[in-house]
């Protein structure tokens, strides 16, 4: 019995070693590491008489922490290609489901102290966020535009508004509302232009006026 239950102990030992480099190390093979300390458990609940076990609570206390990983990281790996379709979507709905969704699976993979896949996810996250920004700022700078090419007022600050949004928009690959905004976009800069043309007419008219009467 001694015996077997020195054999026991040290597969649990070899176990608990295995799991330890499994939480040191962000590629290690979480699942198989949490076979084996189950596979060690249950061998060691087996055994009858009462064998010191020194290990068995930090076996235990491993598998608490290895169990949620396995699971932690498919998500992650789902999150990141769900966010890298969305980018290449482009669309603004697509982009805020997938940034909701990532967020949630980068927070789960740092409490369990995964960062190797969690930085290429943050890199995905950052990307979304920087795009759906851009697609709020863009969808304002229409509404603005639009009201200016009704009212005629606030024409050239909705110009240079719209024009910013859109060059941002078109940089981070943004796909919503960018033909309606490079359309109201030459619309602004149609409206400017001829209010130049008749402020300019206006000031000739007076130099003329004013060289006449001279």
């Amino acid at each position: 019995a001694k015996a077997a239950a020195s054999g026991v102990e040290e597969g649990l030992h070899a176990a608990v070693v295995q799991g330890e480099a499994a939480l040191a190390s962000p590629e290690a093979d979480e699942e198989s590491a949490i076979a084996n300390i189950t596979s060690a458990l249950k061998a060691a609940e087996n055994l009858t008489g009462s064998f010191l076990l020194k290990e068995l609570p930090t076996a235990r206390q491993l598998l608490e922490r290895l169990e949620p990983i396995p699971a932690a990281r498919r998500e992650l790996s789902v999150g990141s290609a769900d966010g890298k379709e969305a980018l290449e979507g482009k669309s603004f709905h697509s982009m805020m489901k997938a940034l909701v969704m990532l967020n949630a699976s980068i927070k789960e993979a740092k409490v369990l102290n995964k960062t190797a896949p969690v930085n290429t996810a943050v890199g995905i996250r950052n990307k979304l966020l920087k795009a759906t920004r851009s697609q709020q700022k863009l969808q304002g700078s229409l509404m603005q535009a639009a009201v200016a090419l009704g009212t005629r007022d606030g024409v050239d600050e909705s110009l240079a508004s719209l024009s910013t949004a859109l060059a941002e928009a078109s940089e981070v690959g943004v796909g919503d509302g960018l033909s309606w905004a490079k359309h109201l976009t030459t619309k602004l800069k149609e409206l400017s232009e001829a209010r130049e043309a008749v402020s300019l007419a206006k000031s000739l008219g007076e130099i003329g006026r004013a060289s006449c009467r001279e």
